[in-house]
């Protein structure tokens, strides 16, 4: 896996394995949710995801419970109808907590997952990452059930959402201890009261 940041500012992400996959610009994909509500707004949607990618775009950030699932259906029909999964990099996150429990389990992460790709209707997801974590759940299960995931094909990459540098790092040292991949992505606990 090899990370750089452009001179611009813009992550860049690209790494080999089955092929090489740049991320250019991303965009962040809440807003796309009641579009099987209204025509209107699906519309809107596909007209914003076109522009976007147009204009360089190429990575759709997805979670498992924007709109309740609606954000990942959006994304799926645009890709597919376009042909355009092989341009796109679909990020994913699953594994949030509810109101009810937190849901940093194998059996969540599983669900989450499979419930993803149907809504994309695809194969695998690009970049997969836990959603939330919970410092409480030992970190070995987690990253044998992701690594199990990306055996199996389901995600070509994963990482961690709002996750502590320092649970990446115990994520990371279990996964090289045990012959597993690592995460290869965080995207850092935010500050915001909201998340």
């Amino acid at each position: 896996m090899t990370m750089k940041v452009e001179s611009n500012g813009v992550a860049g992400i690209v790494w080999s394995g089955s092929g090489l996959l740049g991320l250019k610009w991303a965009e962040g994909c809440q807003p796309f949710c009641p579009f099987r509500r209204d025509f209107t707004v699906w519309r809107w949607e596909s007209q914003v995801a076109h522009a976007f990618h147009a204009a360089g775009g190429n990575c759709l950030d997805t979670a498992h419970l924007y709109g309740d699932g609606d954000n990942e259906r959006v994304v799926g029909q645009w890709t597919n109808e376009r042909g355009l999964r092989d341009e796109i990099v679909i990020l994913g996150k699953g594994a949030h907590n509810s109101q009810d429990r937190k849901r940093v389990t194998p059996y969540d992460i599983l669900s989450d997952l499979h419930d993803s790709l149907a809504r994309f209707k695809v194969d695998s997801i690009d970049l997969y990452l836990l959603h939330k974590d919970d410092p409480e759940k030992p970190v070995g299960p987690i990253v044998e059930t992701l690594h199990a995931a990306k055996e199996a094909g389901q995600i070509d990459a994963y990482g961690g959402s709002n996750w502590s540098a320092e649970r990446v790092q115990e994520a990371n040292r279990y996964a090289a201890a045990n012959g597993l991949t690592p995460f290869v992505a965080s995207s850092p606990i935010s500050a915001s009261p909201s998340r």
